[in-house]
């Protein structure tokens, strides 16, 4: 639905985006994450046509954005970080004109508006004046233009910006339900909503493209599998017990001040060997706590990828 070859955008000596390549399916919603300045949204305005890339290509449902850029936009809706609005326009007549826009014709118009504020619950505002819309609406008639000519890829920059508790779930029901039809490219600063929606996540940093995971392998992203356990003993009793467990790679320990020590076992991905803990620890006696295995965060496997 949506490829990336080999982008490259350069202002001067710097390079904002540096030969980024990807892809993007149907039925699939991708986060593009990335520190301010990683590239995010010089990459979004090239794949939208707002910039020219340096070098590269974008392919849009199979059209070319350079060689047939008039189809290929026709197939992308896209939702900037700061939308320009009309703000004497009516809601109606803003979508109208934008669906004009976007495809070039009048043809099932009313449906296609009707069905863009439906699925983002605006019909009841149709008529009111968008300057007269709080920005949490704002941001939904922004996002009824950028799905109103129903397109094959939507592009969505900081989609739940300025929404309240309420509105933010809503979006996300309504990101889960594009994803049924169309093929979504995200990019946000929440990652905890992020986490919630995104099928694969992509990290920028300094314009390239350092890592690309799923959810399930953010583990292998954080350095391995990990087994966190609190018991009644020293750091070095459960050194010496456990340094020799098959497929452990670091030990991290933390004294605490109720005669516990908390301590982190980091294990080759595929390798965790939690019964093998479980046991040690048995045999010697020891007053085991806690022991559990530790999932890492999107978060934390951001942080560890965009560090300088």
């Amino acid at each position: 639905m949506l490829e990336a070859r080999h982008l490259t955008k350069t202002y001067g000596t710097r390079k904002a985006v540096d030969n980024l390549s990807f892809t993007i399916q149907k039925n699939e919603a991708v986060a593009l994450l990335g520190l301010n300045g990683a590239g995010k949204t010089t990459t979004l305005r090239i794949l939208t046509g707002f910039l020219f890339p340096t070098s590269g290509e974008v392919f849009i449902g199979g059209f070319s954005l350079l060689d047939d850029p008039v189809r290929a936009k026709q197939l992308i809706g896209y939702l900037p970080e700061n939308p320009l609005l009309y703000p004497e326009m009516k809601v109606h007549e803003f979508l109208r004109y934008m669906y004009r826009l976007h495809t070039g014709t009048r043809n099932e118009e009313e449906t296609a508006i009707e069905i863009a504020m439906s699925r983002t619950q605006i019909t009841a505002r149709a008529h009111d004046t968008i300057g007269s819309l709080s920005a949490g609406f704002r941001k939904r008639v922004a996002l009824a233009q950028a799905i109103v000519h129903n397109p094959q890829v939507v592009v969505m920059d900081e989609p739940i910006a300025d929404l309240d508790p309420k509105q933010i779930m809503e979006i996300r029901a309504l990101i889960q339900e594009l994803k049924q039809s169309h093929a979504l490219l995200i990019s946000s600063h929440i990652l905890s909503e992020v986490a919630q929606t995104a099928d694969r996540f992509l990290f920028l940093h300094d314009g390239k493209l350092v890592a690309e995971e799923t959810p399930a392998g953010l583990t292998r992203l954080a350095g391995g599998d990990r087994l966190t356990l609190r018991a009644h003993a020293t750091a070095q009793e459960l050194r010496d017990i456990l340094h020799t467990t098959p497929h452990l790679i670091k030990i991290q320990d933390q004294p605490l001040g109720d005669g516990t020590t908390r301590m982190h076992l980091v294990f080759e991905t595929g390798h965790i060997e939690i019964q093998e803990v479980s046991r040690r620890l048995l045999e010697k006696n020891i007053d085991l706590v806690e022991l559990g295995r530790f999932v890492p965060d999107l978060e934390s496997v951001f942080l560890k990828l965009t560090a300088t």
